[in-house]
């Protein structure tokens, strides 16, 4: 599950993409809400406040596919852990005979 760390959390990887990124003020991104969302719609935009990263606007196919992206990482950092508990494993054809699926 994917869990949110709060603003000013995020590591200096981040802040270097987000150093990349058009940004716009807070003022002048509600002075211009629709072509903020328009810009938004080709590239992730930064909003700022008093000089700081305060969010990042994205066109929903792209949090979608970053979203995704969060989760398959999760679930190989998981996998990985659990193949270096040296716990004993399962077979595929095990857990179909155990549900009843063989």
């Amino acid at each position: 599950m994917l869990t949110y760390e709060p603003y000013g959390s995020y590591d200096s990887g981040v802040s270097a993409f987000l150093d990349n990124l058009p940004t716009i003020s807070t003022d002048k991104a509600r002075a211009n809400w629709s072509r903020t969302l328009d810009q938004a719609q080709r590239e992730p935009v930064t909003i700022t406040h008093r000089g700081r990263a305060r969010a990042v606007i994205v066109e929903p196919g792209w949090f979608a596919h970053a979203r995704q992206a969060l989760q398959d990482a999760e679930d190989v950092a998981e996998a990985r852990a659990i193949l270096a508990s040296g716990e004993p494993l399962i077979s595929h054809e095990d857990v179909k005979r155990e549900l009843g699926l063989d």
